[in-house]
């Protein structure tokens, strides 16, 4: 869902940068802020609070004294943390996304608010799409052995003749060949060339007596004219078949590669989803609580553009859509509802 525009208090560097480039954030300076990023004790009252450095008695200090309800939860990421601005980006949009966390309301057994959280993550750029591949020798020889693509040719080479009847039944035959192209992706159409070529060899072959005597040389250069025009017809008929079937086969080129971009898109960000470990396991003993006998299991997610979310219906990680540019893919291991004690000890 949209996030809208929030306000960031952030110190700069390269997770302000991320923050602010990839979501919907407007920096803020004040005393108040939706979300705040620091390296130290939090200065300025904020709903979110993400840590980027050591766990001082002084962020000790500030823990204690805000009240559960306060915050509404906070990250902590560890100074050396390789992966800290995909973690910043990839905890944040699940808290946007979630306004409330429940668990930070609440407290253990030390009255410390269980509003901390830890994140490994990682961005997985989409790979962009390859030309689709069409050889040229593939489609020539598919054409070729169309027997449409046949019949015009055998019907150019018989164009014409020497009596009226053979002339209008070669005529025929061509306009029927190269309507049959129609479903190959030619026009049907015949131009008036063909029709006035046509005529002239049949004003030719129709005179009798001394004229036709006489006449032997027209016949020929009619019949002659008349094969150049089929001729000409058919390749131009040709090339549209060609066309259509280069296109055809891009298209098909094309959805296979997409097939198996799309395989391989949804194989790489599981991967990457599943092989991402926590950069500290939080220590569970230094946070007692009087609920529940197990420990909070960190959960893997996946976040992408709405518009790519269908690539994903078949994910074994929890796939959501977020207000981020699309062509990209953030995932994320996330471990929370505990309080800060359980990272003293490793930070």
């Amino acid at each position: 869902m949209p996030l809208g525009s929030l306000t960031i208090n952030a110190e700069p560097g390269a997770i302000a940068d991320a923050l602010l480039a990839r979501l919907p954030l407007t920096p803020d300076t004040g005393d108040t802020a939706d979300i705040i990023v620091t390296t130290t004790a939090p200065a300025v009252s904020a709903h979110h609070v993400i840590l980027h450095g050591p766990v001082t008695d002084a962020v000790d200090t500030w823990d204690i004294d805000v009240p559960p309800q306060t915050v509404a939860g906070a990250l902590w990421l560890s100074p050396d943390q390789p992966d800290a601005a995909d973690a910043a980006v990839a905890w944040l949009t699940l808290r946007l996304q979630t306004p409330t966390t429940p668990l930070s309301d609440l407290t253990d057994n030390n009255g410390r608010a269980l509003r901390w959280s830890v994140v490994s993550a990682t961005t997985v750029p989409f790979t962009t799409s390859q030309p689709a591949a069409v050889d040229p020798a593939e489609v020539k020889a598919w054409v070729d052995a169309q027997p449409a693509v046949l019949e015009l040719g055998d019907a150019v080479q018989r164009v014409g003749g020497d009596t009226a009847e053979a002339v209008m039944a070669s005529a025929r035959r061509f306009r029927t060949a190269v309507a049959g192209l129609q479903e190959l992706g030619a026009s049907p159409a015949v131009p008036d060339e063909v029709d006035v070529a046509v005529a002239e060899h049949l004003r030719q072959v129709q005179r009798t007596g001394f004229a036709r005597w006489r006449g032997s040389k027209a016949r020929a250069a009619s019949q002659a004219a008349l094969q150049e025009v089929v001729r000409a017809q058919a390749k131009s008929s040709l090339q549209e078949v060609l066309a259509a079937r280069e296109a055809e086969a891009a298209e098909q080129s094309r959805l296979e590669l997409d097939a198996r971009a799309r395989q391989e898109l949804v194989a790489n960000v599981q991967s990457d989803a599943l092989a991402l470990v926590l950069p500290m396991e939080p220590d569970f003993d230094h946070v007692p609580r009087s609920w529940g006998t197990g420990t909070p299991q960190p959960r893997r997610y996946v976040f992408v553009h709405e518009d790519h979310l269908d690539l994903f219906e078949d994910s074994a990680v929890i796939v959501r859509a977020a207000d981020m540019a699309p062509g990209q893919a953030v995932c994320a291991l996330v471990a929370s509802g505990f309080s800060l004690p359980a990272l003293r000890t490793g930070a």
